[in-house]
């Protein structure tokens, strides 16, 4: 599976670098897969900075793109999320909240992976 879009970076006081060669993910044969073999996958990572003069809050979530009617998604309760080299944690156990992916895209479901708040720089 292959992501298509453009990851949806927008704020007025963070300044978000991708840190990969890529803005997309790309999952190959990725299922079914075990744990041990999934953490050796290459991660996503990106990081966040307050631009401006005052705390500011983030919120990092993961969300679902809506399918063709013809295709099948797996289960939330089979997909892991693992957040900073941590244990995989089932992506049903985190908390669904309303998309923010507003733009040329429907999604389904979004699952709020983080939050917390940045000091000024």
């Amino acid at each position: 599976m292959n992501q298509k879009d453009t990851n949806v970076l927008s704020s007025e006081c963070f300044e978000v670098k991708i840190l990969n060669e890529s803005e997309g993910i790309t999952l190959e044969k990725a299922y079914p897969v075990t744990d041990e073999e999934g953490m050796k996958e290459k991660g996503y990572t990106f990081t966040i900075k307050n631009t401006c003069d005052t705390l500011a809050y983030y919120q990092v979530n993961l969300e679902e793109i809506k399918l063709p009617d013809e295709m099948k998604r797996i289960s939330d309760g089979y997909i892991k999320v693992s957040l900073n080299d941590s244990a995989g944690k089932e992506l049903d156990s985190y908390s669904e909240v309303e998309p923010t992916i507003k733009e040329d895209v429907e999604t389904d479901i979004s699952h709020k992976l983080t939050s917390g708040s940045l000091e000024p720089n």
